[in-house]
């Protein structure tokens, strides 16, 4: 049997033609799978960062962290409301105050803190249009009110100190109703443009977001400066006036 020069010559050709293709091929493979893995799951190789430019670790350790703080901040909270629902020693006009409070911050950490967190280290909402209204809204509902509730246990205890007597005869079970009520309708005032359209327009994005716009927070920060500089002012002026009046006396 005779052995061709030629042949062998082809057949070398043809393996090494082979070998390029098969390598091209791979690495094609290569890329388009590490494209996909990128679009698509975002989770490829340790080190490698989310649309949010996090990397899987980080995300972790920040998830388990906040995860920490949020059931702290839900359970400490409940327990607060809990009690003051139920200790007849708490229940007290002073302490209506504190469960307003507690129940803005109750609803923060079960609600908007959960959320929040996965917006912002995935880098992008996936929760929906809908829902981002809600929870915008919410955000706004719930944040205003904590602050004003704080506003009011401040002022409550002010003036509990320097006008004790006249401030406690004027503090009723009604009014104070009345201010909390009051906390939560302003509040609740705050929130509602968002609902009714008043947001930024979302374009369609590879990774959608979800915020408020830019008038609405300019907007809410300006009422809630109002609401704490009224407070301050008329504090400062009730006690620049009352020694007055005892000088006077």
């Amino acid at each position: 049997m005779e052995f061709s020069s030629e042949n062998a010559d082809y057949n070398a050709t043809n393996l090494d033609d082979g070998y390029i293709e098969l390598n091209r091929v791979l690495n094609e493979s290569y890329v388009n799978l590490t494209n996909f893995s990128l679009d698509n799951t975002y989770i490829i190789y340790p080190g490698l960062a989310y649309p949010s430019g996090y990397t899987l670790s980080h995300i972790i350790l920040s998830s388990i962290l906040v995860t920490i703080v949020m059931i702290i901040i839900v359970v400490g909270n409940m327990l607060v409301i809990i009690a003051i629902a139920t200790e007849k020693s708490l229940k007290n006009i002073q302490n209506w105050f504190i469960a307003s409070l507690a129940v803005a911050d109750f609803f923060l950490g079960l609600i908007i803190m959960p959320f929040s967190l996965a917006n912002e280290l995935m880098g992008y909402w996936i929760f929906g249009n809908m829902w981002c209204d809600i929870h915008s809204a919410m955000d706004v509902l719930l944040s205003t009110a904590s602050i004003m509730n704080l506003c009011l246990i401040s002022l409550d205890r002010y003036w509990s100190i320097t006008q004790a007597i006249d401030y406690l005869k004027k503090r009723t079970p009604a009014r104070a109703v009345f201010m909390i009520a009051f906390v939560w309708i302003a509040s609740g005032l705050i929130c509602i443009p968002p609902l009714l359209g008043w947001k930024v327009e979302r374009k369609e994005e590879k990774y959608p977001k979800c915020q408020e716009g830019k008038d609405m927070r300019r907007i809410k920060n300006e009422v809630e400066n109002v609401f704490l500089w009224a407070r301050l002012v008329l504090a400062v002026e009730t006690r620049q006036t009352t020694p007055r009046k005892s000088i006077l006396a």
